[in-house]
């Protein structure tokens, strides 16, 4: 029906779009059938819709969130790990001062 339903632990959640932030943003991991990956989208405000789901917990994912929470949607994030106290400066593995 052109929404996502997420099944988790805690309940079955629903989003317009999922993105996947896995992988470098060069060189993008594709884990996945649907969703997209950070690289892939021109700008946000391309995307309609009022709930995301964003997998991953760095960079990327950090990023989407800011600005999708920008436009009034709502976001969750799933992730396992972030990078908030890692002490590389790599943005691939640590998150910047801005996120």
């Amino acid at each position: 029906d052109g929404i996502y339903h997420v099944s988790t632990d805690y309940g079955v959640y629903t989003a317009d779009y999922i993105f996947i932030a896995t992988g470098d943003y060069s060189f993008p991991y594709h884990p996945f059938s649907y969703g997209l990956h950070y690289s892939e989208i021109q700008t946000f405000t391309q995307l309609k819709g009022d709930a995301f789901t964003i997998i991953g917990g760095n960079e990327s994912a950090f990023d989407a969130a800011i600005n999708l929470s920008q436009t009034g949607a709502r976001i969750s994030i799933y992730t396992s790990k972030t990078g908030l106290k890692k002490e590389v400066a790599d943005p691939s593995i640590r998150l910047s001062p801005y996120t």
